[in-house]
């Protein structure tokens, strides 16, 4: 009987220790999701194998050089059944290189993380309309990813729209 105890007592521990996220989003983050009107994607971690975060904090993929601090964050939307990227610089959303601070998703989130080099730009379709860039060269530094088990999307801005390109 006490063994039986001492195992569901492990069980318990282990089985709360996997519920908590293992990336909580920063406090300052979730306040901007609640002024912007979104909240935290339900069920976010409960997938099997590497989960990267559903935010990114204090870098966004290029250089810094005017020392601002920029974020990005997945969450729902509380007025319709889009997910939102958010971009926030200092602790606000603001646009991203001219394109809007709130990035419509109609997917769930995979997880966020810098893509590991930067595209072709021929490879980018505007997230709007669906109309492929024709343009030549490579996106100017790497984009932002939302992948999960080796798929999912890089997100750029260009000419102050957004663009996606599929990533396998």
């Amino acid at each position: 009987k006490e063994e039986a105890v001492r195992r569901l007592l492990i069980g318990f521990v282990i089985g709360f220790a996997f519920s908590i996220p293992a990336h909580p989003m920063p406090r300052d983050l979730r306040q901007v999701a609640r002024d912007v009107g979104c909240a935290p994607v339900v069920g976010f971690f409960e997938r099997n194998g590497q989960i990267e975060p559903d935010y990114f904090n204090g870098h966004d993929g290029r250089p810094s050089t005017d020392g601002a601090s920029r974020s990005a964050f997945w969450c729902k939307s509380k007025s319709d059944k889009s997910f939102w990227l958010v971009f926030v610089t200092n602790g606000q959303p603001l646009q991203r290189d001219g394109c809007a601070p709130i990035l419509k998703w109609s997917e769930k989130p995979k997880g966020l993380t810098i893509h590991a080099q930067k595209l072709p730009l021929r490879s980018l379709h505007q997230l709007s309309n669906n109309i492929a860039l024709i343009d030549v060269g490579e996106t100017s530094y790497a984009p932002i990813s939302d992948t999960y088990d080796g798929s999912g999307y890089a997100f750029y801005c260009h000419q102050k729209k957004w663009f996606v390109a599929p990533l396998h």
